[in-house]
C-alpha cells in the first residue's frame, strides 16, 4: 500500500499544484480527497488572475464539492516564491474557515456576483486555512 502525505503531494511544486487547479492534468492519483473534476470544472484563464483575488481580501466565499459548501474567508494573496513580485499569473490564495477544515482537493469557489472558480486546495498544518496555489505563467 503507498501512504501519500500532504508533504510529499506538495513535493510535486507550485506548477504541479496549479496545474491541477487549472484543469491541466487531473487530480493527482492516490491522493487524499483525490477526485474526478466536476462537469462545472473551469479552466478559463481569465478567472485565475490576481486582481480579480486581491479586490475580494477579507470577503467570505463557500468552497463546494459534492453540492456541499464550507464557508471560507479569502485572507491572503502573496506571491509565489521564485515568481516576479506582484505577478498576475503566479500567486498563493490563503483561506480560513472556524468549522472543520476541508480535505485536500478539488473544489469551486463560488460567491454571489463572482464566477465560481475551481481550485485545488491543501489544508495548512493549523488546522485552520486552505491555500491554492495559481501558476499559470507560460
Amino acid at each position: 500500500m503507498t501512504d501519500v502525505s500532504r508533504r510529499s503531494v506538495l513535493g510535486i511544486g507550485a506548477a504541479g499544484l496549479a496545474a491541477s487547479a487549472l484543469g491541466i492534468v487531473g487530480p493527482i492519483a492516490g491522493a487524499p480527497g483525490a477526485q474526478a473534476a466536476d462537469p462545472s470544472y473551469t479552466s478559463a484563464a481569465s478567472l485565475y488572475l490576481r486582481p480579480r483575488f486581491a479586490s475580494l481580501r477579507g470577503k467570505g466565499f463557500s468552497l463546494v464539492r459534492s453540492g456541499v459548501g464550507v464557508p471560507v474567508v479569502l485572507r491572503q494573496v502573496a506571491d509565489l516564491a521564485g515568481a516576479p513580485a506582484g505577478a498576475t499569473d503566479q500567486f498563493r490564495l490563503t483561506f480560513s474557515t472556524r468549522g472543520a477544515v476541508p480535505e485536500q482537493g478539488t473544489y469551486s469557489l463560488r460567491r454571489a456576483g463572482f464566477t465560481p472558480t475551481s481550485l485545488f486546495v491543501v489544508p495548512g498544518a493549523d488546522g485552520t486555512t486552505l491555500t491554492a496555489v495559481i501558476n499559470s505563467a507560460g
